[in-house]
């Protein structure tokens, strides 16, 4: 870089989450990342391990049901807890980007500050227009993903009556709460929040809008991801 006999200035390049700023001869490099990205990912990934182990246990690829049932267990944990953290990732990127003083100043006058689940919907209802039976879905799966988050974060064993698998025998409650059918309805309720997320029109402020055209297309690539499900 050669001397320039004009004053130094600042200058700011964007580069999607890269921020380059170049002041006087010192050069400085900011990397943002995207967990919400992460996480939805890690849980798609896990769905179709989930799916592997389910079709092993119906097919009778595996003559003991019971380490093939603890393989889709641990599976379909990653990918119902996973999802919870890419929707926290997503709320909180909301959050920065168009922030919601209305909302600050009603969490701060309540006598009891309300749940996270609620702060959630509130922030995700307040940035993004949703189709009414969307808002409804959100709702219901919202509330039903973050106790299983909870539960399996802070599991608390006991003895309990044995129930009905999916696979066709019976189990612990456990390996319902996380089998490949809450592993596909979690991350299917994740995908389908992000694609409304860059959905054009569908954001309340101009800034969201800029972000949904900047991660299009890193959600088309986990839809794509998430339709070739398991190898078959």
């Amino acid at each position: 870089m050669t001397e320039s006999p004009e004053p130094a200035t600042d200058q700011n390049v964007e580069l999607s989450t890269v921020h380059i700023q170049v002041r006087a001869f010192r050069v400085t490099i900011s990397i943002r990342s995207n967990f919400w990205y992460h996480w939805t990912r890690i849980a798609i990934e896990h769905r179709a391990e989930a799916q592997e182990e389910r079709a092993r246990t119906i097919v009778g690829k595996d003559t003991d049901d019971a380490q093939a049932m603890g393989r889709e267990l641990r599976a379909a944990m990653v990918a119902v807890t996973a999802p919870a953290f890419a929707i926290e990732a997503l709320y909180a990127e909301l959050r920065r980007i168009s922030p919601t003083p209305e909302l600050d100043a009603e969490w701060e006058a309540a006598k009891r500050r309300p749940s996270a689940v609620k702060r959630i919907l509130q922030v995700l209802r307040a940035a993004l227009d949703w189709p009414p039976p969307m808002d409804n879905r959100l709702e219901e799966d919202v509330r039903w993903l973050f106790p299983l988050r909870g539960q399996a974060v802070h599991f608390v064993s006991a003895d309990r009556a044995a129930v009905p698998h999916p696979a066709g025998t019976s189990t612990a409650q456990e390996n319902v709460d996380y089998s490949l059918e809450s592993a596909d309805r979690a991350a299917s309720f994740v995908l389908d929040l992000l694609e409304l997320a860059v959905t054009p029109g569908a954001q309340r402020t101009e800034e969201l809008q800029s972000r949904a055209a900047a991660n299009r297309h890193a959600v088309v690539e986990l839809r794509d991801l998430y339709d070739a499900g398991a190898p078959k």
